[in-house]
C-alpha cells in the first residue's frame, strides 16, 4: 500500500503526508489535452453501473459519512453497511436516509472542482423531495426551491432532490428553472439563442408565448415515465434585473 507523498512546509519545517491524491478518479484529461473548461462535456446518458461498482462506491461514501459522524468502524457503521449491501444485491440500488442524503449532497458540491461557489458547501440547503409522485408535486417543489434560493435577492444555496431512476424518469427538461425563450427567425434570433431547442419543444407541447426578447420559458416536467407536462412559473417567483446600455 502506498504511504503517500511527503510535503514539506518551508515556513515552519513541518512535513505533511498527502494521501488525498490517491482518491482522485481518472479523468479524460491528459498531458496534452485538458477538457476542464468545457461547460457541458459529452457523457453517456443513464450509464448502466454494475452492482460491484455500486458496492465499492457505497463503501467509500459510508466511510466518509461515518468518519464525519466520528463513529468510523463502529457497530452502527457495520450495521448500515450490511443493510446497504443487502439492498444492492436485491435491487442494484439503495436508499439513503435524509441525513445521509444531506451529507452526500454537500460532499458532492465540496468535491466539484470546477465550481467557484463550493466554498459555501456546508451551508447548502437540501430539499428532500423523493416522496413526490406527480408532475404537479414536482412543480410545487420547484416553486419552493425558487422562493427559498432567490430569497428576495439575498441568494441562498439550495438543491432539490427527486426520486431516483428506479422509480421511473422524474425529469425537468429545462436546463435551468428560469430562462428566457429563444425564437429562430430568418434574419437571426429573438431572445436567448441557447434556448431555441427547449422553446420549440415547449411550443410543440402547446405553449403559446408573446414572442418577445424576454419570455420566461415554462417548466417541462416529467414524472414517473409519464408524458411531460407544461407549467408556467408565476411572476412572483421570478427575479429579473432591468439592465440597459448607457446612452
Amino acid at each position: 500500500m502506498e504511504k503517500g507523498i511527503a510535503l514539506k512546509n518551508f515556513q515552519d519545517g513541518s512535513i505533511l503526508l498527502d494521501t488525498l491524491h490517491m482518491k482522485a478518479e481518472v479523468t479524460s484529461c491528459s498531458e496534452k489535452r485538458c477538457v476542464g473548461s468545457i461547460v457541458l462535456p459529452d457523457k453517456e446518458k443513464n450509464p448502466k453501473i454494475e452492482s460491484s461498482q455500486i458496492k465499492v462506491e457505497a463503501l467509500k461514501f459510508f466511510e466518509e459519512y461515518f468518519q464525519s459522524e466520528q463513529c468510523l468502524n463502529s457497530l452502527k457503521h457495520t450495521k448500515r453497511i450490511n443493510e446497504v449491501l443487502t439492498e444492492i444485491e436485491s435491487c442494484n440500488s439503495y436508499e439513503l436516509t435524509e441525513k445521509e442524503l444531506i451529507f452526500g449532497a454537500r460532499l458532492a458540491w465540496r468535491n466539484a472542482s470546477r465550481c467557484i461557489g463550493r466554498i459555501h458547501w456546508k451551508n447548502l440547503h437540501v430539499f428532500d423531495c423523493r416522496h413526490v409522485t406527480t408532475a404537479q408535486q414536482m412543480f410545487e417543489c420547484c416553486l419552493q426551491h425558487l422562493r427559498f434560493a432567490t430569497n428576495n435577492g439575498n441568494i441562498r444555496s439550495a438543491i432539490t432532490i427527486f426520486p431516483n431512476q428506479n422509480n421511473g424518469e422524474f425529469r425537468i427538461w429545462n436546463p435551468q428553472l428560469v430562462r428566457y425563450a429563444g425564437y429562430k427567425q430568418n434574419d437571426g434570433v429573438i431572445g436567448d439563442p441557447s434556448s431555441i431547442e427547449i422553446t420549440e419543444i415547449a411550443q410543440s407541447l402547446g405553449w403559446v408565448s408573446k414572442r418577445t426578447m424576454f419570455d420566461i420559458l415554462p417548466l417541462i416536467i416529467q414524472a414517473g415515465s409519464k408524458e411531460p407536462q407544461l407549467f408556467e412559473i408565476p411572476e412572483e417567483y421570478i427575479l429579473e434585473v432591468n439592465i440597459q446600455h448607457p446612452v
